[in-house]
């Protein structure tokens, strides 16, 4: 049995096709990661407010005294800790890290009870490009498609937002970054997790195989996440490129306020006219009112500062500078 990890990295998904495969098969090419043999997609936070109601139960039928001996946060982390047993169990191989991932971002807010002593690596991807590999992968309607993308969003802004109140240790990664500069997007992400770079093989992250892509979909073939050669004409970031104005218009009243709030753009596919700019100017005030009563504010993109890697992990806090995306 391989040595058992003494931390996991998670990563959570906006929603399902928004390159949680990627980034783990990223990652489990560093010498100190490991990742479990049979379950892929853990789905750890997604029944996790039963534990949480478990937890306040317990916890309420212990003598008053008893209770100042351990709190319903340490009862959250001794279940984390138990679930994660599950996963080490299953590791590939030895390695000090095991990586695990799942691709909706449900509970996202009871992960601090859970997992308080390991890492998170939240990956958001534009709302139109998921939406479309997931009609091509799943079959979904886009409508299904957009409201689960603007749900799995509006978790990801309200987490960012209640972690201000307290320290979660964080990252989030957007999937584009990992592509178009997947060396750079790399390096922020090991210095995050305090993984040595020259342990991670560069080399074969470059041309690493994908699995999984929906383009299979386009090509007459089944989905499968079997390793496929990238060919020169895959372009994950053009999924939606065949979108009609319609189709954008529909996106934008459904989903758009949170598209901008994550940084992606809400042009439309060709130069707006009078009517676009008048359903724009429409779409902005309504969304700036809803966006001041929910208390959201535009996710910003964490700059890992150069000493993070050398911290020591015990006790002291990761230094996250952070400037506007």
């Amino acid at each position: 049995m391989a040595d058992k990890a003494e931390q996991a990295i998670f990563i959570v998904g906006i929603e399902h096709r928004s390159g949680t495969n990627f980034l783990a098969d990223l990652l489990a090419l560093h010498a100190d990661c490991c990742r479990p043999l049979a379950i892929g997609e853990d789905f750890l936070l997604h029944h996790a407010h039963h534990l949480r109601q478990y937890a306040a139960g317990l916890h309420s039928s212990w003598h008053p005294q008893w209770r100042e001996s351990a709190s319903q946060g340490d009862i959250g982390a001794a279940l984390g800790r138990g679930l994660l047993s599950v996963l080490t169990e299953q590791a590939d191989r030895p390695g000090r890290h095991l990586v695990t991932k799942t691709p909706r971002a449900d509970r996202l807010a009871l992960y601090p009870w859970l997992f308080p002593d390991h890492p998170l690596l939240v990956i958001v991807r534009d709302g139109r490009a998921l939406a479309e590999s997931a009609v091509k992968s799943f079959g979904w309607t886009y409508s299904k498609a957009i409201e689960r993308w603007a749900r799995g969003a509006r978790r990801i802004l309200e987490f960012q937002r209640d972690s201000r109140r307290g320290p979660c240790r964080h990252l989030v990664v957007r999937y584009e970054d990992l592509v178009t500069d997947l060396s750079a997007e790399l390096h922020r992400i090991l210095a995050f997790l305090r993984l040595d770079p020259g342990s991670y093989d560069f080399d074969a992250a470059q041309s690493m195989p994908v699995r999984g892509s929906s383009m299979l979909k386009s090509q007459g073939q089944d989905l499968h996440w079997k390793p496929v050669p990238k060919t020169s004409d895959f372009n994950p970031l053009n999924r939606a490129g065949g979108w009609s104005a319609g189709q954008h218009r529909r996106f934008l009243a459904r989903a758009g306020m949170y598209q901008q709030l994550l940084g992606y753009s809400v042009a439309g596919p060709r130069q707006p006219g009078i009517l676009d700019k008048l359903h724009a100017r429409w779409h902005q005030r309504r969304w700036e009112r809803r966006i001041a009563r929910a208390g959201l504010q535009p996710l910003e993109r964490q700059a890992v500062g150069p000493r993070l890697a050398e911290l020591d992990a015990a006790d002291e806090q990761p230094l996250l500078l952070r400037r506007a995306a």
